[in-house]
């Protein structure tokens, strides 16, 4: 019996010494910093940096790459990266960064606007005018659009924005979103995951999601962000490459705390979902990052789906790298977690749910419960104790 136990034992630390794989993607998979949405008609848009398009019937692929989303010989749209795109009433809005010099001390954030998001469809608004300073710089935006309480008001627009430098900002946008409003920006999250040489305070890559998790009483603020080094391998220690995070609020503009209470302003807060996997079934995952965040309710009957890129068997360790999607799990404290789908079969592509990320939080088809929970013996609450054991030693061991 010690024996069945102790190979039980590391066979759960095995088991549990990483987060799942990525789901599976076919067709064009090169993307960096992508921006997911579902077209009304049901086909999946896939916005990456460098102006790449891509499409697909469902998340898994085929992936099809179609022409860029803007014409970068003009100058105010060249470099056009990290994409972000949202379905805004019957007009789809999609977010880019460019650069001058490619610095990103130079950078500007522009919004695009289709009807259809086809080719030659966008019409590029300019920028959004956001003020200068030298504690953010103007990249990696990201919109959150929250509904109106009743039919008094109206919608509202925050875009997120800023990597690096004081790491991650927010700011109100005007309706419709074409322009910042005259506020100033608000100072969200500064977080220390990395080390020197590459700089200091490597956080970026926020996407803002608002969700009320089974349970919650109002729905809840997720800001998930990239910290740590995105693209290096040769000189960054393990540790501090790029690595998905989470902090959440009760209110869209904060204060946010991460799952232990730290404040992810002024306490380094900022709770690990995903990161590196260095013997995955699908081969090394390393350095996953430039996430987002949205629902889908053809994955798993109705799931949270993350979506991000990943180096692949540190073959690519430089633009593009490969899409990375998985289910999105809420615990019964309503944090994420990373799982593996129930149903590999992933999402059926004649419906059309994707949503905004402002879901109310139906109650999704998954409990949250670990495969071992579910089975039924004496042998279960054993792989179930050893379970919390291997998580209390994984948490120690990466500490």
């Amino acid at each position: 019996m010690l024996t069945v136990l102790i190979l039980l034992f590391h066979l759960v630390v095995a088991v549990n010494s990483e987060w799942p794989p990525p789901e599976p993607c076919t067709g064009y998979c090169n993307s960096h910093d992508p921006s997911v949405i579902r077209h009304t008609n049901g086909t999946y848009f896939r916005f990456s940096s460098s102006n790449k398009v891509a499409t697909s019937e469902s998340l898994q692929g085929p992936w099809t790459p179609q022409p860029g989303f803007v014409d970068e010989t003009t100058a105010d749209n060249g470099g056009a990266g990290a994409p972000d795109v949202k379905l805004i009433g019957d007009t789809y809005y999609l977010y880019f960064q460019h650069s001058m010099h490619g610095e990103s001390k130079y950078s500007n954030i522009s919004v695009a606007t289709s009807p259809d998001m086809s080719t030659g469809s966008w019409k590029v608004h300019g920028n959004l005018s956001i003020p200068s300073s030298p504690n953010y710089n103007k990249i990696d935006a990201n919109i959150l659009v929250i509904p109106a309480k009743d039919a008094s008001e109206k919608e509202s627009y925050l875009l997120s924005f800023g990597s690096f430098w004081q790491n991650i900002f927010q700011i109100p946008l005007r309706n419709p979103p074409l322009q910042v409003t005259n506020a100033k920006p608000t100072h969200l999250e500064l977080n220390v995951t990395g080390e020197l040489p590459y700089g200091e305070n490597p956080s970026e890559g926020a996407f803002q999601f608002m969700w009320q998790p089974k349970g919650a009483v109002k729905p809840l603020f997720y800001l998930f962000f990239s910290s740590g080094y995105c693209c290096e391998k040769g000189s960054i220690d393990k540790g501090s490459e790029y690595k998905i995070m989470v902090c959440r609020s009760e209110r869209a503009s904060g204060p946010f705390v991460d799952k232990e209470g730290r404040s992810c302003l002024t306490q380094n807060g900022g709770t690990l979902i995903y990161g590196t996997q260095r013997q995955s079934s699908r081969g090394t995952v390393y350095a996953p990052g430039g996430q987002g965040v949205v629902y889908d309710k053809d994955v798993d009957g109705g799931s949270v789906v993350l979506y991000y890129h990943y180096i692949a068997n540190f073959t690519n360790v430089h633009h593009p790298g490969t899409f990375g999607w998985n289910k999105l799990d809420f615990d019964t404290t309503g944090w994420p977690e990373v799982r593996t789908l129930l149903n590999p079969a992933g999402s059926n592509p004649t419906s059309t749910g994707i949503g905004t990320g402002t879901g109310t939080g139906a109650a999704p088809t998954s409990t949250g419960e670990s495969s071992a929970s579910r089975l039924s013996s004496p042998i279960a609450r054993i792989i179930k104790l050893l379970h919390t054991i291997s998580m209390v030693r994984y948490s120690f061991y990466t500490k």
